[in-house]
């Protein structure tokens, strides 16, 4: 991976290293008019510890690289000119982008006759041979440091294609796009989308690469560069399932090792697929680097700079995703994104810099959602370092969070009393305004938390936390306690003094 430039180490660490010294409870018991006095209550902190654990575990053994390889078919594969039809005579792997692409019309422009597209069938043929196998310039032939694709490129489920070494160029001015349900390799390989000498507009249509339900893709050592356009499917490298295929096809397969992605619309959109994205990079994009949709994914010491319209990654549907050791840097919104997800979410080990709206963003995660953010690293926020709105259950653990103009940790539910929090053993310095603000979370944990406070007054904890605010600093600072905060779900307050403190996290 790219070392980072020392300018941007020395802006992240700016305020998080030296040491955080404990804000006082100097913070006095505030008699705040209007707001509820929530329940305090020690609990132990074993519990949460072991939950952590047990959710780091199970993402580091989520899906493997071995998994997700696979085998090749055997023989030399065929290639022929077939003309497109409707779907129910098996061309409805184009069928999406009829009408949510220029494909068609780019096809038309190039064509004379009824669309074709060259077809891959019947075992495994690298792109030299496919250019013998072929015979058409038209269709395939040499282009500056290696070939030109003129025509729509379909792999077969039975069929391998394979970019070992080699140079392809997708010429978008004909409507080349590369459509896979069999099995694609980029090995040591350079995809990129060609619209002449002169760089297209990223609004106009670029060539793509769209990999179903049942195919394996796997790119290895390899550059994408300029492909994509803001269309649906045609974003850049997409996963997905079509309606016509059934629940029985396997889901999309793709592995991404030592790769480079770069002016593309987004990196990689991944929808119902299975995924091990890994020490790669993500650099100069439009929307997102990895966006995922109801999949299972691994992503490992990537490297992202530069998303000009959106995140870095964002986190949809259902599934599980595992996120470790990636740097995401300079987004124009968040560093991680999620949104109406309802699955299993471990982001750990990560690091999140300049982003421009906030570090880690949750937006409405369901009821069932379970997310664990643990020894990230996020600075330099424009707004605030995590911000959730709406989730079920979230723990916060171990976290560096600094440089941040707004809060360091806000969370909210809307229909007060729901929702349960854990956050325990961050650290908060340089927080513009309050360091935890919490706004009808049913259950929060608190405890092990060390706050930098600016010079002079600063409040530690906010919204329903602020009437609480003295007892809460005084048993998890000045004592290593760990205690829950309930919002609307009874019980009899317990005075600072009189909590006893679990055992250690």
């Amino acid at each position: 991976m790219r070392a980072f430039p020392s300018w941007q180490v020395l802006t992240l660490l700016a305020g998080i290293s030296g040491g955080l010294a404990c804000a006082p409870a100097a913070a006095e018991a505030v008699a705040v008019q209007g707001l509820q006095q929530p329940w305090i209550g020690a609990v132990s902190g074993d519990s949460h510890r072991s939950e952590i654990d047990q959710l780091l575990a199970s993402s580091a053994s989520l899906t493997g690289a071995a998994e997700l390889r696979g085998q090749g078919p055997s023989g030399r594969a065929s290639a022929r000119l077939e003309t497109m039809f409707s779907s129910q005579a098996g061309s409805w792997p184009f069928e999406p982008f009829v009408k949510n692409s220029d494909l068609f019309r780019q096809i038309a422009n190039y064509q004379a006759q009824h669309p074709r597209i060259l077809e891959v069938r019947g075992g495994s043929i690298t792109l030299e041979q496919l250019v013998t196998a072929v015979g058409n310039a038209q269709v395939l032939r040499s282009h500056k440091d290696g070939y030109l694709l003129s025509y729509p490129l379909l792999i077969a489920p039975n069929a391998e294609l394979r970019l070992d070494g080699s140079r392809l160029y997708l010429n978008s001015h004909s409507g080349a796009a590369l459509i896979n349900q069999g099995r694609l390799v980029l090995n040591n390989a350079h995809l990129e989308s060609w619209s002449g000498d002169n760089a297209s507009d990223e609004n106009a249509y670029r060539s793509f690469v769209m990999a179903w339900a049942g195919s394996t893709t796997l790119i290895e050592g390899s550059t994408l560069t300029r492909l994509g356009h803001n269309s649906h499917l045609s974003r850049g490298l997409t996963t997905g399932r079509s309606d016509q295929q059934g629940p029985g096809v396997a889901p999309a397969r793709l592995l991404v090792s030592k790769s480079r992605f770069s002016d593309m619309a987004n990196g990689i959109e991944l929808r119902q697929s299975l995924a091990v994205i890994e020490d790669s990079q993500f650099l100069d994009l439009q929307l997102y680097a990895v966006d995922i949709l109801d999949s299972r994914a691994t992503l490992t010491d990537n490297h992202v700079d530069g998303v000009r319209t959106n995140s870095g990654f964002r986190v949809r549907g259902q599934g599980h995703s595992a996120l470790r050791r990636n740097s995401v840097l300079g987004t124009a919104k968040s560093g991680l994104e999620t949104s109406h997800f309802e699955g299993v979410l471990v982001a750990n080990n990560n690091t999140f810099g300049n982003n421009g709206s906030n570090g880690i963003q949750l937006r409405q995660l369901g009821a069932g959602s379970l997310v664990l953010l643990a020894d990230n690293l996020i600075s330099n926020s424009g707004r605030t370092g995590i911000d959730a709105d709406v989730f079920g259950q979230l723990l916060i653990s171990g976290n560096s969070i600094g440089n941040s103009p707004e809060y360091g940790l806000y969370l909210r539910n809307a229909a007060a009393g729901e929702g349960r929090a854990v956050v325990v053993g961050n650290r908060f310095s340089a927080i513009g305004m309050s360091m935890v603000k919490s706004e009808g979370v049913g259950r929060l944990v608190l405890g092990n938390n060390q706050f930098k406070t600016r010079a002079g007054r600063q409040t530690v904890l906010a919204g329903d936390l602020l009437p609480a605010q003295s007892s809460v600093m005084d048993a998890t600072v000045s004592r290593p306690c760990f205690v829950e905060v309930r919002i609307g779900g009874g019980g009899t307050q317990e005075a600072a003094g009189t909590l006893d403190c679990g055992s250690g996290s």
